[in-house]
């Protein structure tokens, strides 16, 4: 099974309006799929390192995009203005083909991540009056819902393989934050809506800059017992490597 893999993380988030009530229905929100080819990128003789570059977006901003198990698609924000006023998420083939909108089109997203199984997606959306939560929708656009209709959605959220549990991080803007420039790393029950904090993680660093923000990111390996993340700690970015296996045995 391919690991969580970042292909580009680049972009604040945007808020928006347009927030709905209760249970998201995509129905007609997802939108209709489009053909757009890659195209080549130029090398650069002073990078000798790439080869072979493709293009795969062409219009908006574009960001966040990761790797869908079987290796052949991609799930990533966009935000292409007025069609799509704010950050939405969009499915699109390894080489640009079959892009389509898999979130309502209403509401703010963060990123999402395909389930192990490659056929549904984990993400933040806004509903409930505007509140954040976690949802998960078919890799087509259909079925969206909630995945637990009490607990507030933050950071970057994925599915282990078995099913139950989901694991998240938060920013430091959000109320989950501590406040003081750390954030937890949430391990949580779906089936009971049980949290525990796994760590607690300073991100926040002196450069008021939020280009250069450190999100914890917390990424899978390819055996779904490791977690990769990113903290702020003795005056620079650091990385840790936390071994889950006592929780997910």
């Amino acid at each position: 099974m391919k690991s969580i893999a970042t292909v580009a993380v680049l972009a604040a988030l945007t808020a928006c309006g347009g927030a709905t009530d209760g249970t998201a229905s995509n129905g007609e929100g997802a939108g209709a799929a489009e053909t757009v080819a890659a195209t080549p990128y130029p090398s650069d003789p002073s990078e000798p390192h790439l080869r072979n570059l493709r293009q795969l977006t062409h219009g908006g901003e574009n960001a966040e995009a990761y790797w869908a198990p079987d290796g052949r698609h991609l799930i990533f924000q966009k935000t292409e203005p007025p069609g799509v006023p704010c950050d939405q998420i969009f499915v699109m083939e390894v080489n640009g083909e079959d892009l389509h909108r898999v979130s309502t089109g209403q509401g703010r997203t963060t990123c999402a991540y395909y389930f192990p199984d490659g056929k549904r997606i984990s993400m933040n959306l806004r509903i409930d009056r505007d509140v954040l939560r976690f949802v998960r929708v078919n890799d087509d656009g259909s079925e969206l819902r909630k995945m637990l209709d009490e607990t507030a959605g933050s950071g970057h959220p994925t599915v282990h393989p078995d099913g139950r549990h989901l694991l998240t991080d938060s920013y430091t803007h959000e109320p989950l934050a501590f406040g003081d420039g750390t954030i937890p790393l949430r391990w949580i029950d779906l089936a009971t809506g049980e949290e525990t904090t796994l760590v607690r993680i300073n991100t926040e660093q002196p450069c008021a800059d939020s280009v250069l923000r450190i999100d914890p990111h917390p990424a899978w390996d390819r055996t779904w017992r490791y977690v990769a993340f990113n903290a702020f700690v003795e005056g620079t970015r650091r990385v840790f490597l936390a071994d889950l296996g006592k929780l997910v045995a």
